[in-house]
């Protein structure tokens, strides 16, 4: 008997030894992560931005790339599938909205200049609706959008909340601070009062998608909502984690913010899962071969998107339509980077 007892000792010590062995392992990968965490937190976000941006700037090769404006993908995609059916139907869905999202965040400058694009004629952007909050970082703008059949008809009101473009909204996705959120309550709400008839989606890149989120699935103004189209995401929602069948997701495969939206990651304050169900959750659009900073920025996603989109409704219609309203959206921009020749 005291043999028997002896071998079970023996028996279970190396597997004490391998479950404590572990725990360290993860405890130390914790203590890895609070410390990365800590230092985007003590380091000016500039500094951080300026070590994330030193990259590979992104490239043409040909006109018929990602960074031109002319219909490329049919030719690939009779050699063989290049976008599975999930990710043209999300892009056929949801190319305005990935659109307004990025004109949102346009600004007048080098990189505005050189990322351009210019709405449809259904979508009328309302300057005199447009908030910017500089002291919080909060920024949002509302749309117009006309129904494609009768262009007289107010199909619904689009608000594009603004992602990270300034210090004030980094320090927002790195701490506790809610102001952003709590603007985001009261700018649906007001907006839902001047259009109470009109059904509104809210849509965002990054921290503005995250922003789109937390309204979603707000108490005070989920009622008010009928869509919302979120791109490359932050987790810090400040709301839970439930799926909400209003909410529709896409990503870049490369996405730096892929791996914040790790489950191991939903014990910070604020963070939660983005919530679409799985059929309205794209997160693999890859026609870009980029770090994963330059994936995370609007006109990559953008133009993934606007390009799956019109090959959808290409397919759609067996190659006959000769052009699609993503086609003319991407038509109308202009990329540095698309060569001239």
């Amino acid at each position: 008997m005291a043999e028997s007892t002896h071998e079970t000792e023996t028996n279970t010590r190396p597997q004490a030894s391998l479950a404590a062995r572990a725990k360290r392992a993860a405890l130390r990968g914790l203590l890895v992560i609070l410390l990365l965490l800590a230092l985007t937190l003590l380091l000016p976000t500039s500094y951080v931005m300026y070590l994330l941006h030193a990259s590979v700037p992104e490239v043409a090769v040909g006109r018929e790339s990602i960074w031109c404006n002319e219909r490329y993908l049919p030719k690939l995609d009779a050699r063989g599938a290049v976008i599975n059916s999930l990710h043209q139907t999300v892009a056929a869905k949801g190319y305005l909205y990935a659109l307004l999202g990025a004109y949102a965040l346009q600004q007048d400058n080098r990189e505005g200049q050189e990322h351009f694009f210019e709405l449809p004629a259904r979508a009328k952007s309302l300057p005199q609706l447009h908030q910017h909050d500089a002291d919080s970082g909060f920024e949002a703008s509302s749309f117009e959008i006309a129904d494609t059949v009768n262009p007289k008809h107010l199909r619904e009101i689009v608000i594009a909340f603004t992602g990270s473009n300034d210090d004030a909204d980094w320090r927002t996705n790195f701490s506790l601070d809610k102001t952003q959120y709590d603007q985001a309550v009261a700018y649906v709400q007001r907006i839902s009062t001047k259009y109470p008839e009109v059904p509104i989606a809210v849509t965002g890149y990054s921290l503005g998608g995250a922003l789109a989120v937390h309204v979603t699935k707000n108490a005070a103004t989920a009622h008010l909502i009928y869509a919302a189209w979120v791109f490359n995401p932050s987790p810090k929602t400040w709301a839970d984690s439930s799926i909400n069948p209003k909410i529709w997701q896409a990503s870049t495969s490369d996405d730096i913010l892929k791996f914040a939206r790790l489950r191991i990651f939903r014990f910070l304050p604020g963070v939660a899962a983005i919530g679409a169900p799985v059929n309205q959750r794209a997160e693999n659009y890859y026609l870009i071969e980029s770090n994963p900073v330059h994936a995370h920025f609007r006109w990559a996603l953008a133009r993934n998107i606007l390009h799956s989109a019109d090959l959808a409704l290409w397919k759609l219609s067996n190659g006959e339509v000769g052009s699609s309203e993503p086609l003319e959206i991407l038509q109308k921009s202009r990329f540095k980077a698309c060569p001239k020749s």
